[in-house]
């Protein structure tokens, strides 16, 4: 699936990953394409061969010419892997190498030739993996049944025929037909009329949504015709056409899991039901939302105002009825029958409350975020049978390789509650968005969660309480405490406290769930919040049970509350941080450990993994295990010390179910290790940590070690049933980790490859008598510290930015003014530069210390000066008790400022001294001995002047680690775990001068679906995650992010219809030096172009267009600003009416922005520079706006967000663009020399 976003994220490294390992066990020889380092697929065991390549057709195409592969595997990857192989059937390109589309059996209408057993089957899967065969490894099953399926398989395009028919509204609804199923009745109009005639042949309520447009513009539900009208007026301001569908406002979203194989066997896996009903809340969408993305909307979203992956989801269903639950099934079965899918299958259905009726929403015949959630929560392993079913085997050769005693025939069977909750990338009120238009809170038909967690519980209360702890660690559960810290509709006002909780209610935000916690704490009825909500009354009654639960503890003094009591509550998913448990240490409760059943039951080889309940207890303690234990349930407890007042969550230990199979023998206390996965996703924390913790667990079991991983995320790896020995789906809380530490009595607990989650446990842990492994918890301390760790170098006589400590605004005032403005606040214990900000004045400086201040609890907060156009570095490394063992430099293209892991990295660095690269050594092994460094570790510096200072260490693995690991073929985590471990460890030899390629990191953005949100970077992290495209130039990570690059005749032109690129740029800080550099047509831009030179370079054929300067906008926010006068005209050639920048020198330019137009644009444009943006006049821009102040609504921002929001890619920083013209003039210069810009390899070939 390429670089991860928001939408689409680590649930396909997961079904990749398992269908790689499928395929591997009938000797297929697998060719991956994905240029995703971070991945677990991409690392060197997985996959034959490794392409570090966009996933589009031009590259995806020359790897089949290179490979000749005999089948192509489309269904693992997401939308990105299945619209790239239907391109390719398009372009012939399929037909032209006889590659198979492997997953769909033998279509009686297909003539196409069947494909003899012993001739090389083509399989390519595309964005997770790609099966080829080579010259000396063919892709053939060992299975002999494989021989006789591999005829049947259909040809490549009956199969996307079929894959076309499941994304094409039109062609899905016609299928349907044929087996009496339906979709939701919808037509098409151009005007008001057509649209008032539609409506009234569907029948009133309707919903009209503006065609390609996304997320609601335009869009409402209308009662009668006067309504329509009103709303097509709108809707028609915004697009030609419009789309009236049968309004299923209020129905139940239901989704089943279905697998099929190429002999017709079918089962139903597992049934979700969302907690979120359809189509409620778009009214308010239509009046708030504006300047949003014009691109095309999937038809198959428009009933939906909350996106299934921003919805609570349950498994199983909850409030279906037994007739209902076997119906849909039903349905199911004959529809991917009908369909002709081999494989797994996706079906959404809505469904109405009140009738039988049901409509079918959408199928996606592909592995999905949904069967990721489905396979763990069941325990059947969809990706991995899919894999095999694609390869011609059936249901019935297959055994479910979890439990190992099942077929794969059997469905499993729920005798507990799973719950997902999301996790969204929009926080409350984010600082530098104050007071102009932030990121919109609102959930709807576009998604907007970065991450997801799973809890399995006994009861629904259980598990959801569960998943909501792991989702907001600071809550206990079912809060309402948190409704007011998360809601988006902030204000102090009491009396309208009571309106702005409706307003969330009927338009739900991610703090939905803690507003219902909040409603029922005031008194709401059961029926009132069903009125505002349309959530099933089941659910809201089982919230309202919480709530009472809470309202008796607390109507009861501590020395009343019972056993009894304490394990009632238990059931429904009170843990530690209520006051009541303290009680429950107290009495040192003992907690009742039962197997799961089915599926995890009786597994031998795979991973035991166990779910948490209390078991009610009627007769006394005695008698009570006696019962137990005739009943084979296994009880496992320790002693426990009261804890200290407040800390009483070590009492949990005993709370919940153990994650080891009753089967399983004890684990020796010195073969056993913890390893603290990443926890739910987030942006700072995504699959390269996950990459991390599953090097470490390979290794620990390379070695011997028994691995127990303790992880809360279904999308990761480290979560697959094969992958370590014990399993617990647990939250990564001092609770839960120190019940395993005394659970399992492990040797050590490993807290360095999960991120800043369990690094911040590390003290807490210390206290519990937990041993960590590696580093000691000293030393992570003192660098989290941002105090500490500044007076550690300056005790080590380690050059930083001048700093101090500071608790008030008088003590940073007098600070910031001695060292001058700009400075950066640095709170400690915070992952991804959470709560850190550059402040330009004192103004902001004193708003920023409310937010800051607050970050770290005790903790203090340090202020440092900020370095303009300084050069960040970072090294990452690995040491042994003080000594480097390994190291990677890398360099950031853009200068300090930009956080980490928004950063353009490149691998080895290329612009730096040799006096400066020694300077980083050196630092670096001072203060890895002064900390006695033993493990993974990470350094960042900036550099300046040949000047090194060091900016912050992390005593953990960064998220850099899988990127320097696959550049250099040397795994770090791997020698840091055998370092952590005490097992022997040598350095690698790693020649940084002597490396014949380099790599370059860059990060995906997920602008567009954080409407408000100005696009510009800054010390804070707001990529979600990472495209890393290796051993390519700089061109070619862009190609991956969206850019087409393609030259005719020498000429460069990159205005071709629909890839359109908006910058700006300007700044006038911005150094000379950055428009001077090396190459056939210079740095940025030729110095002709001063000289009004018509043919300017790499930009020959296009114009360079210019407005006046990015000045701020008034407070209403009805103004245009300058841009209202001032016309776009080109830069560089005579002055002109109505062109005002004809003529102006480029470095001339200061903070005015810079456009490259379409060729066909006349050269004097008399519109706004937003203007033309929108009418998709301009192809590329580049912003990199002064240090002005972070609250103003600029130009520049109203620029920037018209780019986002139509689909005109966006630069922000002048290095990055000056890179880019740079690659662009050498990959021209490379082609008038007949020679290749870039060579299609492999990652085995460098």
């Amino acid at each position: 699936s390429g670089g991860l976003s928001i939408g689409q994220a680590g649930e396909f490294d997961y079904s990749g990953s398992q269908a790689i390992k499928a395929l591997k066990e009938h000797n297929v020889f697998v060719v991956l394409v994905n240029p995703n380092i971070a991945t677990v697929q991409t690392s060197k065991q997985m996959a034959h061969k490794v392409y570090f390549l966009p996933v589009t057709p031009q590259f995806v195409s020359e790897v089949i010419d290179k490979e000749r592969p005999q089948g192509v595997l489309c269904s693992f990857g997401g939308q990105t892997a299945l619209n790239c192989v239907v391109e390719l059937h398009r372009t012939g390109v399929l037909k032209k190498y006889d590659c198979q589309v492997l997953g769909t059996p033998i279509e009686r209408s297909c003539s196409s030739p069947s494909v003899n057993s012993s001739s090389r089957s083509c399989c390519v899967h595309l964005s997770n993996s790609s099966i080829s065969s080579s010259s000396s490894t063919l892709a053939r099953c060992t299975n002999s049944s494989n021989s006789s399926s591999s005829s049947s398989r259909k040809c490549a395009a009956c199969v996307l025929q079929t894959i076309i028919s499941t994304e094409d509204r039109e062609l899905f609804a016609k299928k349907l037909k044929e087996i009496g199923e339906e979709v939701a009745p919808s037509a098409a109009a151009t005007n008001a009329e057509e649209a008032a005639a539609a409506a009234a042949a569907i029948g009133y309520p309707v919903l009209l949504r503006a065609a390609f447009a996304l997320g609601g513009l335009g869009s409402g539900f209308a009662e009668d015709e006067a309504s329509l009208r009103r709303l097509c007026a709108d809707a028609f301001a915004h697009s030609s056409q419009v789309f009236i569908d049968r309004s299923l406002k209020g129905w139940k979203e239901v989704e089943y899991e279905v697998v099929r194989d190429a002999k017709d066997n079918c089962v139903a896996i597992c049934n979700m039901e969302n907690l979120d009903p359809l189509g409620w809340g778009e009214e308010a969408n239509r009046d708030t939302e504006r300047d949003i993305e014009r691109q095309k909307e999937t038809q198959r979203q428009r009933q939906k105002s909350i996106h299934t992956g921003d919805s609570i989801v349950v498994a199983p269903s909850q409030t279906l009825s037994n007739e209902e639950y076997y119906r849909l099934r039903e349905c199911a079965l004959k529809v991917i029958r009908h369909l002709g899918i081999v494989g797994e299958c996706n079906i959404q259905y809505a469904l109405d409350p009140n009738s039988n009726k049901y409509y079918i929403v959408e199928v996606n015949a592909r592995l999905s975020r949904s069967s990721a959630l489905a396979s763990k929560a069941s325990g059947y392993p969809l990706a991995y049978i899919a894999a095999k079913l694609a390869l011609g085997l059936d249901l019935l050769q297959l055994s479910n390789e979890v439990t190992k005693e099942t077929s794969a025939c059997f469905e499993p069977a729920f005798d507990y509650v799973v719950t997902k909750v999301p996790r969204q990338a929009v926080k409350r009120r984010q600082w530098d968005m104050k007071k102009f238009d932030e990121a919109d809170p609102f959930m709807g038909s576009a998604m907007k969660s970065v991450g997801e967690v799973m809890a399995i519980g006994r009861t629904f209360e259980e598990s959801l309480q569960k998943a909501l702890r792991m989702v907001k660690g600071e809550a206990n559960g079912f809060d309402e405490r948190m409704y007011p810290q998360l809601s988006p509709r902030g204000g102090d006002d009491p009396t309208l406290a009571r309106e702005r909780l409706e307003e969330e209610l009927a338009r739900p935000s991610a703090a939905r769930i803690w507003a219902l916690a909040e409603a029922l704490a005031q008194g709401y009825s059961v029926e009132r919040l069903h009125a505002l909500t349309r959530i099933d009354r089941w659910f809201i009654a089982k919230l309202q049970h919480i709530h009472q639960i809470k309202q008796q503890l607390s109507s009861r003094s501590l020395t009343q509350l019972t056993r009894a009591d304490l394990i009632f509550v238990k059931k429904y998913g009170f843990n530690g941080g209520h006051w009541v448990y303290t009680r429950l240490a107290l009495l040192q409760q003992k907690g009742a450990y039962k197997e799961a059943s089915t599926p995890w039951a009786g597994s031998e080889t795979g991973t035991p993994r166990g779910r948490n309940m209390w078991q009610q207890q009627q007769q006394q303690q005695k008698q009570q295990q006696q019962k137990q234990q005739k009943q084979d349930w296994e009880w496992r407890s320790s002693p426990y010390i009261i804890p200290q007042p407040g800390s009483i969550l070590s009492s949990l230990c005993s709370s919940r179910e153990a994650a080891a199979s009753k089967k399983a023998e004890p684990t020796p206390i010195s073969d056993c290790y913890v390893v603290l996965g990443c926890g739910c996703y987030c942006i700072g924390s995504s699959v390269e940590f996950d990459w991390s913790a599953v090097s470490c667990i390979s290794t620990l079991r390379s070695l011997g070690h028994r691995a127990i991983v303790v992880n809360c995320n279904p999308e990761t790896v480290s979560t697959d049933y094969d992958v370590s020995d014990r399993l617990y789906f647990e939250d990564l809380t001092l609770e839960t980790v120190s019940t395993i530490w005394k659970l399992e009595q492990p040797r050590g607990v490993i807290i360095s490859v999960g991120g800043q989650t369990p690094n911040n446990l590390c003290n807490a842990l210390r206290s519990r008598g937990v041993g960590i492994m590696g580093t000691d918890v000293s030393a992570i301390d003192c660098c989290e510290d941002r105090h500490k760790f500044s007076r550690l170098c300056d005790e080590l006589r380690i050059d930083q930015p001048a700093w101090s400590e500071f608790s008030t605004f008088e003590t940073a005032q007098e600070f910031s003014k001695k060292v001058g403005f700009p400075v950066l606040v640095r709170p400690s214990y915070v992952l991804s530069g959470a709560a850190m900000r550059v402040v330009m004045n004192d103004q902001q400086l004193k708003e920023f210390l409310q937010v800051a201040a607050v970050v770290s609890g005790d903790s203090p907060v340090v202020i440092s000066k900020f370095i303009s156009n300084a050069k960040e570095v970072e090294f990452d490394s690995v040491a042994n008790n003080g000594e480097i063992l390994n190291y990677a430099i890398s360099e950031h293209v853009e200068n300090a400022g930009t956080h980490s892991g928004d950063a353009t990295l490149i691998l080895p660095a290329q612009k730096l001294y040799v006096e400066t690269i020694r300077r980083v050594q050196k630092i670096a092994q001072r203060l890895a001995r002064a900390l006695n460094v033993s493990g993974p570790f990470n350094i960042q510096f900036i550099c300046k002047n040949n000047e090194v200072k060091i900016i912050e260490c992390n005593l953990r693995a960064s998220r850099t680690f899988p990127f320097i690991s696959k550049c250099f073929g040397v795994d770090f985590i791997e020698q840091a775990t055998k370092v952590m471990v005490g097992a022997p460890v040598t350095a690698e030899a790693i020649h940084l001068t002597a490396l014949e390629f380099v790599c370059v990191k860059v990060p995906v953005f997920s602008f567009s679906r954080l409407r408000g949100c100005d696009p510009l970077l800054g010390v804070e992290m707001r990529s979600p995650l990472w495209s890393k495209v290796d051993f390519f130039p700089f061109a070619l990570r862009l190609l991956r992010l969206g850019f087409t690059i393609y030259a005719t005749e020498g000429t460069f032109d990159f205005l071709q219809k629909g890839i359109k690129r908006l910058s700006e740029v300007g700044s006038d800080e911005i150094a000379e030096e950055e428009f001077e550099g090396e190459g056939p047509w210079g740095g940025l831009l030729p110095a002709r172009v001063e000289d009004g030179d018509s043919q300017m370079g790499p930009l020959n054929g296009a114009s360079l267009l210019g407005s006046p300067t990015d000045g701020p906008f008034s407070d209403d926010g009805d103004s245009e600003g300058p841009l209202t006068d001032g016309w776009w005209g080109p830069i560089g050639g005579a002055p002109s009416e109505g062109s005002p920048l004809g003529g102006t020198p480029l470095k001339a330019l200061g903070t005015q922005i810079i456009a490259v137009a379409k060729k066909e644009a006349h050269s004097n444009i008399r519109i706004t520079a937003k203007e033309a943006i929108e009418k998709g006049l301009v192809e590329m821009v580049i912003n990199v706006p002064g240090q002005t102040n972070h609250r103003a609504i600029s130009s520049g921002y109203r620029i920037r967000r018209a780019a986002i929001d139509s689909g005109v890619p966006l630069l922000t920083d002048l290095k990055v663009a000056a890179l880019f013209v740079e690659s662009i003039a050498k990959k021209i210069y490379r082609e008038q020399e007949h020679q290749r810009f870039w060579e299609v390899r492999a990652w085995d070939e460098y």
